[in-house]
């Protein structure tokens, strides 16, 4: 079976170096799936065996118990270690952060829509890590006040300044009912 060639083929790409940050562990699995994909025939045969998936119930089984859950495995790995070491924020969706990290580079494989560039690991790791890291830097957009009433920013500025009151509010801008 076609499954069970890839699977051979690829038997190696799991291991990840002892010592690495959990960004840089993350960078180095991502890398070597672009690599595998990009730089060998395992991306048009991953291509062909999702494709089979689709209508061979046993063949998709076998992809996700077989491709996907030791690689997330992995995956799930680093992240709790860099929580545990302070790297990463506690309470994370793992799921949602590896889905964010991989699908990227699944769906450029699968639509062909952008390449899977050789910088595309990085790039991911980075930007995923603004939103996960132990200390985030602050939302580039206005937070709510704290309770009922329009949000603080431009967007609060200007229903304030048309009189028009918020979510909750029962009295315009001028303390007159609503």
């Amino acid at each position: 079976m076609a499954l069970d060639g890839f699977l051979d083929k690829v038997a190696g790409t799991l291991a990840i170096p002892e010592g690495l940050t959990s960004a840089d562990a993350l960078a180095w699995q991502l890398d070597a799936l672009v690599t595998l994909f990009r730089d060998t025939t395992a991306g048009p045969l991953m291509r062909a065996l999702v494709a089979a998936a689709q209508s061979d119930p046993d063949i998709a089984r076998s992809l996700r118990e077989r491709w996907l859950a030791p690689r997330r495995a992995v995956s799930l790995e680093i992240l709790r270690a860099g929580v545990a070491r302070g790297e990463l924020r506690s309470g994370l969706d793992y799921e949602a952060v590896m889905d964010g990290l991989f699908a990227p580079v699944y769906q450029r494989l699968f639509f062909g829509h952008v390449e899977l560039s050789a910088d595309l690991a990085t790039t991911l790791v980075r930007q995923t890590m603004a939103g996960i890291a132990a200390e985030p830097t602050p939302a580039p957009y206005p937070r709510l006040s704290g309770g009922p009433g329009p949000p603080t920013g431009e967007v609060g500025a200007a229903t304030q300044a048309a009189g028009t009151p918020g979510p909750g509010r029962t009295t315009a801008p001028d303390g007159s009912p609503a």
